[in-house]
């Protein structure tokens, strides 16, 4: 533990709309906004060890790029953990590159079972980051759970996805839900579910993902 623990205190966290304010004082690193443009390589070049990439900014300004990164873990030996949204991104993108990547979101677009990198965004307050609409990859976790204890048809898990997945994420809020379910006869509990703390799988994933026993391992890994 002495070298998590030190690690620890010389680590960063990139989050903003997937952390919550409660999380965020339970983390032991530093945690600084959503990632832009080489904000990675400015915390290398501090000394930063450890960083944990969660959320970056990925529709009005410009990310941290898999080269930036790249040259963070090959220039600077830095350990790179991404979970829950440009995280998991990036972490996919650079698997054979020294970036270690975990959560559910990660496996999904490892897997190929998603794709559109639009189901990670949402709109953010522009200074407590947090989320305005709801990303669709928790609709899609939802409706996951949903389909297992049979709530909802395969066809109706598709047709919701195809139809949110058809607008902007900037549309994308809980009023729109509740209308697609209406217009498909479900109620309105099931919208309450899809946006509620249950199916927000990116808040669970970069939680999971910030717990020191599972950073410890990833590092390791």
């Amino acid at each position: 533990m002495d070298v998590l623990n030190t690690l620890l205190e010389r680590s960063v966290v990139f989050g903003g709309p997937s952390i919550r304010s409660d999380d965020a004082a339970r983390i032991a690193c530093e945690l600084r906004p959503p990632a832009r443009r080489n904000d990675v390589l400015a915390a290398s070049k501090e000394g930063k060890q450890l960083i944990v990439i969660v959320d970056g900014h990925m529709a009005y300004l410009a990310p941290p790029s898999p080269m930036e990164i790249l040259q963070c873990i090959q220039n600077f030996g830095t350990r790179i953990v991404g979970a829950s949204s440009l995280g998991a991104l990036r972490a996919v993108e650079l698997r054979h590159h020294g970036m270690t990547g975990t959560g559910w979101v990660y496996e999904q677009f490892l897997k190929g079972h998603v794709d559109a990198d639009d189901e990670l965004l949402v709109l953010m307050h522009p200074e407590t980051f947090q989320p305005i609409t709801v990303p669709l990859i928790n609709v899609r976790y939802g409706l996951a759970r949903l389909l297992v204890r049979q709530v909802v048809t395969p066809d109706q898990c598709q047709r919701i996805l195809e139809t949110l997945g058809g607008r902007s994420f900037e549309q994308r809020t809980k009023g729109l839900i509740v209308d697609v379910l209406a217009d498909l006869g479900l109620h309105i509990d099931l919208a309450n579910f899809l946006t509620s703390e249950e199916s927000d799988i990116k808040g669970k994933d970069a939680r999971e993902c910030l717990q020191s026993n599972r950073l410890l391992r990833s590092i390791n890994a």
